[in-house]
């Protein structure tokens, strides 16, 4: 990160994510503070905060695990994304299967990769996170080097759209021929 530019917006964007950090613990402590709180009381009153909503969190992120798809990120990005959201399962008491994983991993891949999906489906018994995560990863790379490279913009001298302009008489006849008379 050399350019300085890039370095002061990537501070900037820290300073305001500890700025919410540094509210959200503050508010944190008036919530659980009390006149002559004792260490226990205090870290009862911690506890209950937090496992208050455990069974909705649970619920919650259940859900995004089961709706998460690959949409526009890359293999490693989508496993990653799986694996923190199964932490945060695992983190409040809630173990979901590997082979639970693996169905919502290969149900949330994209079209491109139906050929590879189908083939992982009937693999009995299913194939590890891991060794799932290794085999969309190579077909990935495959897919995307073989991807013809298009333009953004299709409105630029190369464009394979042809604009013709020109002057229409009507008392010559003019040919697909960029308006040249054909040769009689």
């Amino acid at each position: 990160m050399n350019n300085p530019i890039e370095w002061n917006v990537e501070l900037q964007e820290r300073i305001v994510e500890f700025r919410k950090q540094a509210n959200a613990i503050a508010e944190l402590i008036f919530m659980i503070l009390k006149p002559s709180a004792t260490s226990h009381s205090i870290w009862n009153n911690l506890e209950t905060l937090f496992r208050d909503n455990k069974q909705a969190r649970i619920i919650e992120l259940d859900h995004d695990l089961h709706t998460l798809t690959l949409g526009d990120l890359s293999i490693s990005d989508y496993c990653e994304c799986m694996k923190v959201i199964f932490d945060l399962l695992t983190n409040i008491g809630s173990q979901v299967p590997e082979q639970t994983l693996v169905t919502y991993l290969i149900n949330g891949l994209s079209p491109k990769f139906d050929n590879i999906a189908t083939m992982l489906r009937h693999q009995d018994p299913l194939h590890s996170l891991l060794k799932c995560r290794s085999i969309l990863s190579l077909e990935e790379r495959t897919i995307n080097r073989n991807l013809p490279t298009q333009p953004l913009y299709m409105d630029h001298a190369s464009s394979p759209t042809v604009l013709h302009v020109g002057n229409h008489n009507q008392n010559t006849t003019s040919s697909s021929c960029g308006g040249r008379q054909p040769n009689q």
